[in-house]
């Protein structure tokens, strides 16, 4: 019986210990939201994430409410370049990405 607890108790435990250990990457994120000159949103946009210096690119395309998310990205700097059908390019450059911070490119 009280192996079957402690069993219990493992099962428990182990999903909340998968997460502390994924918290502890040295990867980042970064999030935004494509937005048009009145603050609507803009869906389909395509998001060019570029990494400084590797020249490793991400591509993206922006959701129903104009937001992208780009995980598992090393810390550095980042050019991020915005494009949709009937606006203009939109570039940030020196977007810079740091270990357990996420990072909000407003474009």
């Amino acid at each position: 019986m009280k192996a079957l607890r402690l069993f219990a108790l493992m099962l428990a435990i182990l999903p909340a210990t998968a997460l502390s250990l994924h918290a502890q990457s040295s990867e980042g994120r970064m999030l935004g939201t494509v937005l048009d000159q009145t603050g609507a949103v803009v869906s389909g946009a395509r998001i060019t994430i570029t990494n400084t210096a590797t020249n490793v690119s991400r591509q993206l395309v922006t959701t129903s409410t104009g937001e992208y998310i780009a995980p598992n990205l090393e810390p550095g700097s980042y050019t991020v370049v915005a494009e949709a059908s009937g606006f203009k390019k939109v570039v940030s450059t020196q977007v810079v990405l740091e270990v357990s911070r996420g990072t909000y490119a407003s474009i």
